[in-house]
């Protein structure tokens, strides 16, 4: 596997991803041991992220257990199926019963992970996986990613940028899904723009109908497929500590990308940097 996408880097972009801990609610005090568990959403499946890994879909006793155990930070963020919108894991607790004491919260604070929850299987990606190994050059394998990507989570438009040499370095947008993507193809990104910053740095974004710096960059150049998208996702391919690929997905006919469709785009991501490294196209 190549670059810094080998891993679960997600970015939560929305206005609540920057909590203020001295602002995060707390109740059970002194509750210990004896806590008692209100309501546990059993057979509900959940993802959860903090930022650095996304994990899920997770078995709704799991999440609650791990919650009470102090194994999961309550300042990541989880969604399941049906939500609006992803919320705090210290609401979701609170809401249920589970939210442990200041002091439990702060015993646990330096041990909690969400890469200690055991996810459930995600859908396969062999087919999509496959289909990438066939191609022949960066930009067919880049053109591909796209048309899976948005097969696969539904996006309704999008925008694909490759790394070009012959153009200093730059990204360069290869192709868009929209109507009005055609007279998008062949632009240059900033170098400045905050999306491509948090794409070399491996980041995967997903934006929240009301998006962070990052999520309003990726917005603005969804717009200009000509759909107004409701959320946005983007996805780097790096290789070698190289970017060669970065995909913008945008959605206009449901809620909000979910944590399976960032998984399995990223899983798709890792099998084309695992082509590129191959290929050597880091290196032409």
């Amino acid at each position: 596997m190549c670059g810094r996408n080998e891993g679960a880097l997600f970015m939560f972009d929305a206005t609540t991803d920057a909590r203020d801990d001295s602002e995060t609610p707390f109740v059970n005090e002194g509750a210990g041991d004896a806590m008692e568990i209100d309501e546990i959403p059993i057979g509900e499946r959940y993802f959860v992220t903090d930022g650095d890994a996304t994990v899920g879909p997770v078995d709704g006793e799991l999440l609650v257990r791990g919650i009470h155990a102090g194994k999961v930070p309550l300042d990541a963020m989880v969604w399941s199926t049906g939500w609006e919108r992803w919320r705090s894991v210290s609401d979701f607790a609170a809401d249920i019963g589970v939210l442990p004491s200041r002091e439990e919260a702060k015993a646990s604070s330096k041990l909690a992970r969400v890469s200690d929850l055991y996810p459930l299987q995600l859908p396969p990606t062999d087919a999509q996986a496959q289909t990438l190994a066939e191609c022949k050059t960066l930009n067919e394998a880049a053109s591909k990613f796209l048309q899976l990507a948005a097969a696969m989570t539904g996006a309704d438009c999008g925008w694909v940028h490759v790394f070009s040499r012959q153009a200093g370095g730059a990204m360069i947008t290869l192709e868009g899904q929209g109507p009005r993507a055609q007279f998008g193809v062949g632009r240059t990104i900033d170098p400045s723009d905050q999306a491509l910053r948090a794409a070399r740095d491996g980041r995967m974004v997903i934006s929240e109908p009301i998006p962070g710096v990052v999520g309003s960059a990726v917005a603005a150049r969804i717009l200009a497929t000509g759909v107004s998208p409701t959320a946005v996702l983007m996805a780097p391919v790096l290789c070698g500590g190289q970017l060669l690929v970065m995909l913008e997905l945008g959605l206009a006919t449901k809620a909000g990308f979910s944590a399976t469709d960032a998984a399995v785009t990223e899983q798709m991501g890792r099998d084309l940097a695992a082509v590129a490294r191959k290929q050597g196209w880091h290196r032409a």
